[in-house]
Order: structure tokens, then sequence, then C-alpha cells
């Protein structure tokens, strides 16, 4: 069985080392960005009026980052919704 209240602790106290240690999760998150990118052209940059995007598990909030710093032809940015389990990250 799973121990949510531990994997919850062990990445809440390893928060502050997290983003400097995450080599592989950064890469993940840029492919998963630029596959984004080309799936979706008409919501990520496109003439979409407005987008939300929910990140799910988001850590250190990497990902949204690198979603929030797209504009919309029409000059609007991304919503961006970040949930984690562990309240440190």
């Amino acid at each position: 069985m799973i121990d949510v209240n531990k994997i919850k602790s062990n990445f809440s106290n390893s928060s502050t080392s997290y983003t400097s240690n995450a080599v592989l999760q950064k890469q993940i998150a840029q492919d998963l960005f630029y596959i984004a990118l080309k799936f979706f052209p008409n919501h990520l940059g496109g003439d979409t009026t407005y987008f939300n995007i929910l990140d799910v598990g988001c850590g250190t909030g990497f990902l949204g980052g690198l979603f929030s710093n797209i504009n919309s032809n029409s000059g609007n940015y991304p919503t961006i919704y970040q949930l984690d389990i562990a309240h440190n990250m």
C-alpha cells in the first residue's frame, strides 16, 4: 500500500534542494512543453482569447513557469492552476 503521508513528507522535506537536483524532471518538463506547443498550437500562442492549464503534481512549478511565458496572438496569457500533494514544493 502507498503511504501518501510519507510521500508528502519526503517531498516537502526535500523541497529546498529539489530544484537543483531534479535534472531529469526538468528535461521531461521541457519535452512535454514542446510537445504541447506542437499539438496545441491554436491554444498555446495561437488565436485563442484565453486558455487554462492544470498542472497536477507540479512540484516546484517548473513546467508551469514555461507555460506562463506563452502569449497568445490576442495578447492574453494562460491561467495556470498548479496542485501538489507536498505543500512546500
